[in-house]
């Protein structure tokens, strides 16, 4: 007994066909797939459409998809009633298991890769962005090989493993890659340096400022001083002025000459023209 397998079934029927004719030749396909224990899974009616190519003097036909689960014997069958059948200008029958087996593969294999590379992000992250003992707070991932960054980051097409990597501070990188990202990193680093250094060079100013500020209270308190004693100053000499001036007018008072005391005339100083002084008359 053959293994059943799944099939697809494309066939092409006349532009002339009705609706009833391409059902009619539906149900044909439909007993024969169940006089052989088969299941006819999906059927899909595309309706009229180009061809590619001449038929015959056909250039459309009606388009019918049948997706057929049975044996080979089952599908042999179909193959020679269609052939036989005029409304029917052109048929394919195409192995889909196969495919989907490939395409179960694949996907098995591709869970597999994104767990092992999720694993090793976590242990890059766990390992190498540790803040508390001095690291920065993300890490590069160096993947050596041109053909798994391809599979893991280009061709991730949901972003799955990339979305996760930054939710983890990790950044996967490529020998192509690899040397783009570190120069990054260098211009960054020399930028927070360079920041770091203007707000140091800024903390400073900042303390001149406040110098400076204290400075002219300084001055302006001097030149407050300065003015003060300028007015004390001033007001010493006018009062020094105005001593000096009455002190001029009592020393001009006193040094006026006293008068001359009256002197005695006595007898003996007495003389009398033609007389002898010392007589008396």
């Amino acid at each position: 007994m053959s293994t059943a397998r799944q099939y697809e079934l494309v066939y092409i029927v006349t532009p002339e066909a009705s609706e009833q004719d391409i059902a009619d030749l539906h149900t044909q396909i439909e007993q024969i797939v169940q006089r052989f224990n088969g299941t006819l899974d999906k059927t899909e009616n595309w309706g009229r459409k180009r061809l590619a190519y001449d038929i015959g003097h056909h250039r459309e036909g009606n388009y019918v998809v049948e997706t057929i689960t049975g044996s080979g014997e089952l599908m042999k069958e179909i193959d020679r009633r269609l052939r036989v059948i005029d409304q029917v200008i052109r048929h394919l029958v195409v192995r889909v298991d196969e495919e989907l087996r490939v395409a179960q593969r694949t996907s098995e294999a591709r869970k597999a890769f994104v767990a092992r590379v999720r694993k090793h992000v976590d242990d890059v992250a766990a390992k190498y962005v540790v803040p508390d003992e001095g690291t920065y707070d993300f890490a590069l991932m160096y993947i050596p090989a041109e053909n798994v960054f391809y599979e893991a980051i280009v061709r991730d097409e949901t972003r799955e493993l990339t979305s996760y990597a930054l939710e983890r501070k990790v950044v996967p990188v490529s020998p192509n890659t690899l040397y783009a990202y570190l120069q990054a990193i260098a211009l960054g680093l020399k930028g927070m340096r360079i920041e770091a250094q203007a707000q140091e060079v800024m903390g400073r100013l900042q303390r001149l400022t406040g110098e400076l500020g204290r400075v002219r209270d300084d001055m302006r308190l001097a030149g407050k001083h300065l003015t003060n004693a300028q007015a004390c100053f001033g007001a010493a000499e006018r009062r020094l002025d105005k001593f000096e001036q009455r002190l001029s007018l009592a020393t001009g008072a006193e040094a006026i000459e006293p008068a001359q005391p009256e002197r005695k005339v006595t007898q003996l100083e007495l003389r009398v023209p033609g007389t002898v002084s010392g007589s008396a008359s």
